[in-house]
């Protein structure tokens, strides 16, 4: 069993990785399940003097819907190279050392047409040193997806071994909606579980070979969304791992924000016995970008009229415009910040 070791990584946007194991969740290329096998056609010529050629050439049928590649090797003598195709409809495809370099060792030339072909490659000096090789890749059998589910990538869970676990999280701040993703799973049934839960509170789980979609409804405010890959003390069953994708979460606009840390304060000094809260709607965004003379960073927001004896909040500009979320353009918004347990008075 491998030393266990408690590990926090940070992705970006919210998004994060930990757990005991330094195996950590990563994406991974989803392959459809496919196993593709090479198929050689034809192979000609070879290391110099081995054999030693002028020309030889080979006939193959090139399978419908396939796409056939033409690997050329040449020696450092790449001008003594020529090779010539005979195509299925008659024309030849002609390439001379033009087309290929010293110790050249790459595909020359792809043909997608069904039918026969006829290849002919020469040496001017007479001793080889070139070879041809014609192929084709085909899926030879279709297994169970590796990563079932839509798209490119998929998020798996890290290679952990018995007795550990491995998280991948996300933290931000979310209107009220739903969160929702897809999932698959490859464990022993019943012993070793992917779960989710939101703000340390397990809302679903699952174990041996499944995969479906999950959603669940979220009230607006800052959550931790976390998946887990957990395993027990002892087997490994299927591929030992899971995967989640098409993950959607709601989250919070610019007013939906202001919505929950006026919740938050609320919450914050009601908590502490206060029967009433008052909220003075400030502007420091604003007033730091464009700061009069006479203020500077650390001054108060409020202060008493020298001539009236009056109490003053500093509001800063009367207008702040931001860009809305939603593309409609833009809008005017203050700013929450001050909080007082005590009514203001002059």
């Amino acid at each position: 069993m491998r030393r266990q070791h408690h590990r926090h990584g940070y992705l970006t946007n919210g998004w994060g990785v930990s757990g005991t194991s330094y195996n950590t969740w990563h994406v991974e290329a989803a392959n459809n399940g496919n196993v593709y096998s090479q198929a050689n056609l034809c192979d000609i010529g070879g290391t110099t003097g081995n054999p030693s050629f002028y020309s030889v050439s080979c006939n193959y049928t090139h399978p419908a819907g396939e796409t056939v590649d033409l690997t050329v090797t040449v020696d450092n003598w790449a001008s003594e190279f020529s090779m010539d195709i005979i195509l299925p409809d008659g024309t030849v495809a002609s390439f001379n050392s033009s087309s290929v370099y010293n110790y050249y060792n790459a595909v020359l030339v792809s043909f997608t047409g069904a039918g026969n072909y006829t290849i002919y490659l020469n040496d001017s000096y007479g001793d080889g040193g070139t070879s041809v090789s014609a192929d084709y890749s085909y899926v030879s059998s279709s297994n169970p997806p590796s990563t079932p589910i839509s798209g490119v990538y998929s998020a798996r869970s890290g290679d952990i071994s018995d007795n550990d676990s491995t998280n991948l999280e996300f933290t931000g701040l979310m209107s009220n909606g739903t969160v929702s993703f897809a999932y698959n799973v490859s464990s022993e049934a019943n012993f070793d579980f992917l779960t989710f839960s939101i703000d340390g509170i397990q809302v679903a789980q699952w174990s041996g070979s499944q995969s479906g979609n999950f959603s669940t409804p979220v009230s607006l405010g800052q959550h931790t969304l976390k998946w887990t890959y957990v395993k027990d003390s002892s087997v490994s069953v299927g591929s030992d791992a899971v995967w989640i994708d098409d993950v959607i979460i709601p989250l919070a606009n610019y007013p939906e924000e202001m919505q929950a840390l006026v919740q938050s304060i609320i919450a914050l000094t009601t908590a502490t016995g206060s029967t009433e809260t008052f909220l003075t709607v400030l502007n420091p965004y604003s007033l730091l970008n464009n700061p009069r003379s006479t203020w500077q960073p650390g001054d108060p927001a409020t202060s008493i009229d020298p001539e009236t004896g009056q109490y003053v909040e500093d509001i800063g500009p009367s207008l702040d415009y931001v860009w809305q979320d939603d593309g409609s353009g833009w809008g005017t918004i203050g700013h929450f910040v001050l909080v007082k347990t005590a009514r203001p008075t002059a």
